[in-house]
């Protein structure tokens, strides 16, 4: 803080008569900003509290949720496949595909085998034209509905062994009571 007044006064070519006023005002300057300082701190000390208390309590919620997680929703007897780019281009109708006719041979073989009822895309207002949409891989995903009792892992299997075919998983719902 001396070092700062003498540099003004240096500077300005102030007198030494009112050095005195210069460091008193620079001495009130710094209290003034360690003073905004702590404040500051106090300010952010306080939200990571909140944002720890937050968070701590979302995990104990989350946690205490996937233990009375709904059984019900698991039976969902369907799964979720994603389409490489390529494939997805193939498609002949991708909004409302034909199980047992959506241009792609193997898929079609795989769709009758496991009688899929439906295919239903996840986003249907997604273009195989949409860049954006494959880059992010949203385009061509779709959910194959099909009858009760199919084993779905074993059928899981068959559709990730397909070329045209970049992942298939359990479409399983979870509810958190």
């Amino acid at each position: 803080m001396l070092l700062v007044s003498n540099e003004i006064s240096k500077r300005c070519a102030i007198g030494p008569d009112i050095r005195p006023v210069l460091r008193a005002l620079s001495a009130s300057i710094a209290l003034k900003m360690r003073r905004k300082e702590k404040l500051l701190m106090d300010l952010i000390l306080s939200m990571s509290r909140r944002t720890m208390v937050i968070l701590l309590l979302g995990i104990t919620i989350g946690w205490l949720g996937l233990a009375a997680c709904n059984q019900a929703g698991n039976a969902d007897r369907s799964i979720l496949i994603g389409f490489t780019p390529q494939a997805f281009k193939q498609l002949v109708s991708p909004k409302q595909p034909d199980p047992l006719a959506t241009g792609i041979a193997t898929i079609d073989a795989l769709n009758l085998k496991w009688h899929v009822e439906q295919m239903i895309p996840l986003f249907p207002n997604v273009s195989p034209d949409d860049e954006a949409a494959v880059r992010n891989r949203l385009a061509g995903i779709y959910k194959l509905v099909v009858t009760s009792g199919t084993d779905l892992e074993a059928m899981i299997r068959d559709y990730e062994a397909d070329s045209n075919i970049a992942y298939a998983e359990r479409n399983q719902t979870i509810e958190i009571k």
